[in-house]
């Protein structure tokens, strides 16, 4: 049941190639300058959360990027390889004409990969279980701090104390430390010298906090995290060409941060982003963000798919049901697609296997017992004996 769309562009046009498990085939979408004007256009509706013009050119894009195709796709799970500004696009989003909010999120389970070769290839063996979250806060006891720290022949960094606060980041991350065996960096435990020391040791990744982008230089894209207190040994933030050098170990990242997906779109390489880092770096999957996300949405739908992940869901099929769950409460502008269609799965479309506390503490409850059985019928037939 799983489909494979990758779509290529020429000077004039996009075409589909569709692979699914019965056949394949090469599919004509639509004119360039079509197709790009009608996304500009989607995009803009989505940034301005007007309803209208989302309805409308979701509706073309549909017409044209799916719909020549839809009839061969076998079963709902869907792979989209993009090419050019279709990086940007959710294709959840786009609504097939059934009703007016008939998204394809309701039809698909629709992930994303750079490139077949990368979609494809090995991921080595992996040795590491801890789940580690990192959320800074921003709250203004360690924005004062750094200020009451920092060495007077240092520069004071004022878009640092400019930073919004994230305080459904920072919940998020204490719930998660409760539920399940996550180690939490959190208010100025998140600094950079803290990430770059345990990034490597972590299965799964979660970065709560603010992503700046940067399309002209997207190697300088960065993560933003708290400052050293004291000694500025680090800058505070993480950039795209830093975690290049990392030898990770996860199997999964969420980039719960603005824009952590976009970056700059290179020809034969697709999108150079923070998410394209962490590929690069070893980590085969990554959940991140392609505008300015809600930050109370977007926490809760991370905790929603977090929690299906737990139960051994797919990631692709535990964040559409994060996202459905969200939809069946959402009412009026909150269903709009900003809210919910911003977050998307880049890369393998596999299990994560991780325990809660209470699994782990049944566990050893259930061995404790086994050993005190084995311990009681030694016990027997040995008196039995004499």
């Amino acid at each position: 049941g799983q489909n494979l769309v990758e779509y290529m562009m020429d000077d004039t046009a996009f075409y589909a190639l569709v692979v699914t498990p019965e056949a394949y085939d090469l599919f004509y979408v639509g004119s360039r300058v079509k197709i790009q004007s009608a996304f500009s256009a989607w995009q803009q509706g989505i940034i301005k959360q007007d309803l209208p013009a989302v309805t409308q050119y979701g509706q073309e894009l549909y017409q044209q990027l799916w719909k020549p195709f839809a009839s061969m796709l076998s079963g709902k799970r869907v792979t989209v390889v993009p090419v050019d500004q279709l990086f940007y696009l959710n294709f959840e989003s786009l609504l097939s004409g059934a009703s007016p909010s008939h998204y394809l999120i309701y039809e698909y389970e629709i992930t994303y990969a750079l490139s077949i070769a990368v979609l494809l290839g090995e991921t080595p063996e992996r040795h590491t279980n801890e789940i580690l979250a990192f959320t800074p806060g921003f709250e203004q006891e360690i924005k004062t701090a750094y200020q009451e720290n920092l060495d007077s022949l240092e520069l004071l960094d004022e878009a640092y104390l400019r930073t919004l606060r994230q305080p459904w980041s920072v919940k998020l991350a204490k719930d998660l430390q409760a539920k399940y065996r996550v180690n939490a960096f959190i208010g100025s435990k998140a600094n950079e010298q803290a990430v770059k020391a345990k990034l490597h040791t972590g299965k799964i990744l979660y970065f709560g906090t603010h992503a700046i982008a940067n399309s002209l230089e997207p190697l300088r894209s960065k993560l933003v995290l708290a400052k050293d207190l004291g000694e500025q040994k680090e800058d505070g933030y993480l950039h795209a060409y830093e975690l290049y050098g990392f030898p990770l170990q996860a199997d999964l990242a969420v980039l719960n941060a603005c824009e952590s997906g976009l970056g700059n779109l290179q020809q034969g390489e697709g999108m150079i982003s923070l998410a394209y880092s962490m590929h690069f770096a070893g980590c085969p999957s990554t959940v991140m963000s392609l505008w300015k996300v809600d930050e109370k949405v977007s926490t809760q739908i991370t905790a929603a798919f977090l929690e299906k992940l737990a139960t051994g869901q797919s990631m692709g099929a535990a964040l559409r049901a994060a996202k459905l769950e969200y939809l069946e409460n959402a009412e009026g502008m909150s269903a709009h697609p900003f809210y919910w269609s911003g977050m998307v799965l880049l890369g393998k479309d596999q299990p994560v296997h991780f325990q809660g506390k209470s699994g782990s503490t049944l566990w050893y409850l259930a061995l404790a017992a086994v050993l005190v059985g084995v311990v009681l019928s030694l016990l027997f037939f040995r008196q039995k004996a004499q």
